[in-house]
């Protein structure tokens, strides 16, 4: 790094918190970049301590890395990377270890030189400083960054990939996907979400489906399903970028109440077409004249391949049905969305690659229950695909047929645990990073190995984090 060496200049802006991003062009894989951050002509030291190295990243490698004629044409090589989740900073309130976690450090001291990259799989942040504005979720993200040294020590040197779960968004927001839901807590996913684009999945790999969480105010007609914004400019907006459309949203603030002064179309509306340039057709028409907040959410879910090996981090919250504890069986439940699942299941039958990674935030086998908040410890409360049935059951079947190794990493619960799903189907689950330990029960009560039911599917429980009840 030199006074020589290529500079690349961005533009941070109030409208985006002053998070900024550059796109560098050129890069050589497996090379290391060093790199520093200039500031009104003036260099900013990153470093947490002047005894630290100097900020850099590697590139990943690709098939030109490691090719040799003899002994390897085909240009193989080994992927390695880091995961984890879950990973509170406030001992008081969400049962966070340590304001700084060690396993960061852990990774970045003792692991920089084999982790390719790293993945935050949901949980990123927990609620702190909620005020009930989009700058309350930011002061959030900035709380954890400053606080959270290891976290950001770690991401100056391993690039970085995430999803997202009920803490980054401010709370479980089941239903958000559900194109007819009423009033209620799932209308706080993209405020919640703005946060988490500027913050976090800027760094994620974008597809066709990917767009930006778009904001305004619009009114409505009774009985009529326009929606009107002499603001907007909806020609912009690409529809299959678009999950649900949101009518009153909102983000909670310090406690997570219900509102008393919600809109009265307050909903879960979906896309029908874009009519011009400020109006939109919804699926659902008004019930009441009323001007009132909108959102309009995007798809977070997103894939990548490297070498033999492809990954596909799903969005297992912000597209989802409500729950149905009564019959999780319900066909009509889903927790991945119409567009998500088709998505999901073509990847994995099309991919060319020879080994399925899938990174999925909430458990497909193991339970999440209350167990830990004094709750029933057989009762999955909603987070994950036991509470999905339909899905659950189906979506295994056609991964084992395949014919691949699959590995699915999952998240959310506080433990680690390895369960043989299938032949060729395996889920690890594998944290927490900083958050406080589940105990068994949370888990359903799995045995710490053998042969268990979970929701009638018999599975195996290779190992499991025996933390107490």
């Amino acid at each position: 790094l030199t006074n020589e060496s290529a500079k690349v200049f961005g533009n941070a802006s109030k409208a985006s918190d002053n998070a900024a991003t550059v796109v560098l062009r050129g890069l050589k894989p497996n090379t290391r970049y060093y790199y520093a951050i200039q500031i009104a002509g003036a260099l900013a030291d990153l470093r947490p301590e002047i005894s630290e190295p100097w900020p850099s990243f590697n590139t990943l490698p690709n098939k030109t890395s490691f090719v040799d004629p003899r002994n390897n044409p085909d240009g193989v090589f080994n992927v390695t990377f880091a995961i984890g989740h879950c990973a509170s900073q406030d001992p008081d309130r969400s049962g966070g270890m340590y304001t700084s976690t060690p396993a960061y450090d852990m990774i970045r001291k003792h692991h920089a030189d084999e982790a390719m990259f790293a993945i935050v799989n949901g949980d990123v942040i927990y609620e702190e400083r909620r005020d009930g504005t989009l700058n309350g979720v930011r002061d959030n993200y900035k709380l954890y960054f400053s606080r959270g040294r290891s976290f950001s020590s770690l991401f100056r040197h391993t690039p970085a990939l995430f999803t997202f779960d009920d803490h980054d968004v401010g709370w479980d927001i089941h239903g958000c996907g559900q194109i007819g839901l009423g009033e209620g807590r799932h209308l706080i996913r993209d405020l919640g979400l703005r946060g988490y684009e500027e913050y976090l999945s800027w760094a994620n790999y974008h597809g066709p489906q990917t767009g930006r969480v778009l904001f305004g105010h619009g009114k409505v007609t009774a009985k009529r399903d326009i929606l009107f914004d002499p603001n907007a400019d909806f020609t912009r907006l690409d529809p299959a970028t678009v999950s649900t459309v949101h009518l009153g949203n909102y983000t909670r603030d310090a406690k997570l109440g219900r509102r008393n002064n919600a809109p009265k179309n307050a909903g879960v509306y979906g896309l029908t077409k874009v009519i011009d340039a400020h109006r939109l057709q919804i699926h659902q028409p008004a019930k009441v004249d009323e001007t009132l907040p909108y959102s309009i959410g995007t798809h977070h879910y997103y894939d990548w391949q490297i070498a033999n090996c492809h990954f596909f981090a799903l969005d297992t919250r912000g597209e989802r049905s409500n729950r149905n504890p009564n019959d999780r069986s319900d066909p009509d439940l889903f927790i991945l969305g119409p567009a998500q699942e088709k998505w999901f299941i073509e990847g994995v039958q099309k991919t060319d690659a020879e080994f399925i990674f899938v990174i999925s935030p909430d458990p497909w086998m193991i339970y999440h229950t209350g167990a830990h908040v004094g709750g029933d410890d057989k009762d999955d409360k909603g987070d994950g695909f036991p509470s999905f049935l339909h899905q659950r059951e189906r979506l295994p079947k056609i991964l084992d047929a395949v014919k691949k190794p699959v590995l699915i990493f999952t998240g959310d619960v506080h433990a680690s645990a390895s369960v043989k799903v299938a032949d060729n189907i395996h889920e690890m689950m594998c944290g927490p990073l900083g958050s406080t330990g589940h105990p068994l029960g949370t888990l359903g009560n799995p045995p710490t190995g053998g042969k268990w039911k979970s929701m009638g599917r018999e599975v195996e429980i290779r190992w499991v984090t025996g933390f107490p009840n």
